[in-house]
């Protein structure tokens, strides 16, 4: 299908040969399918030799997720819907070890606005994040009850928490200072996280490119067009940046606190005074 030909070729350059059964003689299996839900390999990856290396983590942990960004449910591979056919959910991998704060995951919200498709624009607004924690603890963890790691309707605000009340309240820290004043309590490097957040959503940008336009190309300009969308990140517990899914803002069922904050990075959008440039 070509998802793996420039991992092949890689091997090519290198004297790997290629064989098409993992009943021959072999030392890396790297499959583009999950190869642990695979029943004619199940025996043979319980009884891996010591030089034979297999290009996935069986202990990983995955999500199917709605794509009206609702019904979001920790599964075994072998229970999740792989049909290519269906478009009402997709799969992503379930960080196990997010960054906590007071004991609770928290998923971190990027207002970005899109100005211009050719040439490509995109800003970032710096002043502010949206900051959502889990209403329960994450440990110990119960993959069956999602209030543990999933943020809803119903979610903790970051003032809510002991550790961060009082930067809201006495020092009147924006979220963002909230966020990155923990982390730098905590040993982490916060301008990283700052450069690493704004260096994904750039790339997801790039990679776009193209198609958005081409789709422009079918009205008689693109400079009609801006979009403005919320991109939604997680920590690990290590400070590494994981991109969950890109959100469009029209949403009817946002709280007040979200409406409050779009509104803040659409005035802002207006006079750019809190947005930076990433693309290009």
């Amino acid at each position: 299908t070509g998802y793996l030909d420039h991992v092949l070729a890689v091997f090519n350059r290198i004297g790997y040969l290629r064989v098409e059964s993992a009943g021959q003689r072999w030392d890396v299996l790297w499959s583009h399918d999950y190869p642990f839900a695979i029943d004619e390999l199940d025996e043979r990856l319980k009884q891996l030799e010591p030089h034979q290396k297999v290009a996935k983590n069986p202990q990983k942990i995955w999500v199917e997720k709605s794509n009206m960004h609702r019904g979001i449910h920790i599964k075994k591979p072998q229970d999740i819907n792989l049909d290519s056919s269906s478009r009402d959910t997709f799969v992503e991998e379930f960080i196990s070890n997010p960054y906590l704060i007071d004991k609770r995951k928290c998923d971190l919200g990027i207002y970005t606005v899109l100005t211009s498709i050719d040439p490509l624009r995109v800003y970032v607004y710096e002043d502010e994040i949206l900051i959502r924690c889990c209403i329960q603890d994450y440990h110990p963890l119960d993959v069956t009850n999602e209030k543990q790691y999933v943020v809803g309707d119903e979610y903790t605000q970051p003032w809510e928490l002991d550790s961060l009340r009082y930067k809201w309240k006495r020092g009147k820290f924006s979220r963002k200072q909230m966020l990155f004043t923990h982390l730098t309590e905590n040993g982490k490097d916060a301008d990283k996280v700052w450069l690493d957040i704004k260096n994904a959503i750039k790339e997801v940008y790039s990679k776009k490119e193209v198609d958005m336009i081409a789709a422009s190309q079918l009205y008689r300009t693109s400079r009609n067009f801006f979009e403005m969308v919320r991109f939604d990140f997680i920590l690990d517990e290590n400070a590494g940046v994981w991109l969950m899914e890109i959100c469009e803002l029209c949403h009817p069922c946002l709280t007040e606190d979200q409406k409050v904050t779009l509104k803040l990075a659409r005035l802002e959008h207006v006079n750019r005074g809190g947005f930076r440039r990433v693309v290009p």
